[in-house]
């Protein structure tokens, strides 16, 4: 369809299905082969027709959730080759269709081109950025990123972390500079201003480190606990011990520090140590305490992070995986 004007025809799957019913009785695989083909060519047709009416990255999303093949560099292939006939056709309104949604999708590579090239460390290029290029924190292009990512590693495409990695990162970035600009346009007061920024994904990934004289002792403790020579129990009661207090928030602090016990554990425990710390984190799920339900439902992420590590220990992993997944689904609706 590429090479061939002629392919690209309008009334070629109404052709073919005609010849389909002409051979069905006499060569039923071949008129199975015309069917296949016919479907195929209207797909395409519905895919370009689509891509013609995109106002907005909403629109390039469902195309390409709808339509997966779009991933593919045939596509572009496919979409020059339509835009080609376009221009050499009388059908203006055609014309600007096609010309409008390949504009935006220009757009969207500047923004993933963007995302490849800016320094992470640079807060006001990254503020710079944004403001020139609202696309950016488009939460559909975050997701366009997260489904892109999602069929590269379906096909085994070396660059799916890539992509992943870059709808952790822009997400993050939007926040932080949201928050900052916020910042920025308040007038100035003598009061103190409460500021939360997110942190960076891999900060995220390790928020049970606390800091490297937490970590050494809660490294220590979790070793002597899968030796066996003190309980699990007792090895969550040194941890609080040795975490650092903070005024008028001792019980939640104390769930938070038995969680990051329990993450310390299970990187060194054995298989039944593993199963008991699976069961004490999914227990503080009920008994702990925190100071917001903002804070329980991160305790939930990660508790549910934890299990999707480990479930293949336990003895009733799809019972545990189902209740993980409404509790992410309760803290998912605050």
């Amino acid at each position: 369809m590429a090479r061939e004007p002629a392919a690209r025809s309008g009334d070629i799957a109404l052709e073919l299905r005609k010849e389909c019913d002409a051979c069905a009785l006499v060569n039923p695989e071949l008129a199975n082969r015309l069917t296949s083909i016919a479907d195929v060519v209207e797909q395409i047709h519905k895919s370009i027709n689509r891509f013609a009416a995109i106002e907005g990255m909403a629109d390039f999303l469902a195309l390409h959730k709808d339509f997966p093949f779009c991933w593919s560099a045939r596509f572009n292939r496919l979409l020059g080759a339509f835009w080609m006939d376009a221009l050499q056709g009388s059908d203006t309104k055609r014309k600007d269709a096609l010309r409008r949604a390949l504009r935006f999708l220009r757009d969207v590579y500047v923004a993933v081109y963007l995302l490849s090239k800016v320094s992470p460390g640079s807060v006001e290029s990254w503020i710079t950025q944004i403001k020139e290029n609202p696309l950016l924190c488009d939460t559909n292009f975050h997701e366009f990123l997260d489904e892109r990512a999602h069929f590269a590693a379906l096909n085994g495409h070396t660059f799916a972390e890539a992509f992943a990695q870059m709808a952790s990162y822009i997400r993050h970035c939007c926040t932080t500079v949201s928050a900052i600009t916020q910042l920025r346009q308040m007038t100035p007061s003598e009061e103190y201003v409460s500021v939360r920024l997110p942190l960076p994904p891999d900060l995220a990934e390790l928020w049970f480190i606390v800091n490297e004289e937490f970590s050494t002792a809660m490294t220590e403790i979790a070793e002597e606990v899968n030796r066996g020579t003190q309980t699990l129990a007792a090895g969550i009661q040194a941890a609080l011990r040795v975490g650092p207090k903070v005024e008028d928030e001792s019980k939640s602090t104390d769930t938070f520090y038995a969680a990051a016990f329990l993450e310390h554990l299970l990187r060194v425990a054995n298989d039944d140590i593993s199963r008991q710390a699976i069961d004490c984190y999914r227990s503080l799920a009920d008994t702990g305490q925190w100071s917001s339900a903002e804070s329980r439902a991160t305790y939930i992420l990660r508790y549910s992070k934890a299990l999707l590590n480990y479930w293949r220990l336990l003895g009733d992993p799809l019972t545990r995986l189902e209740h993980a997944t409404g509790l992410i689904g309760d803290a998912l609706s605050l």
